[in-house]
């Protein structure tokens, strides 16, 4: 069990799709989440720390963090005030693609 959940785990895909930005685990797509660009009020190039670990986690006072590997990542401010980062190679580049999209 343990192998097949670390098996869907392989890769992260973040994608624009539709009015929203999708987070897709793979190579079997059993794992994702869609953050509508409406619900997000700021962005911001960021690094994760250790305690956020790799995956996909919840850490109280630090909110959600997908990534796979490495600390880079996208910091989002949600409607509601929580914190959601994405991990990603290009954290400069994500964060202005969703500045256009949440400037819209």
């Amino acid at each position: 069990l343990l192998e097949f959940l670390a098996f869907t785990c392989i890769t992260l895909r973040v994608y624009d799709h539709e009015n929203c930005l999708q987070l897709k685990y793979g190579p079997l797509p059993l794992m994702k989440r869609r953050i509508a660009y409406a619900n997000i009020v700021a962005t911001k190039p960021s690094r994760s720390k250790f305690i956020d670990g790799w995956g996909i986690h919840y850490i109280p006072g630090r909110g959600w963090t997908y990534n796979l590997w490495g600390f880079d990542c996208v910091e989002l401010t949600m409607i509601d005030n929580k914190i959601i980062r994405v991990g990603t190679d290009e954290s400069t580049e994500l964060d202005a693609f969703l500045q256009d999209k949440i400037s819209n």
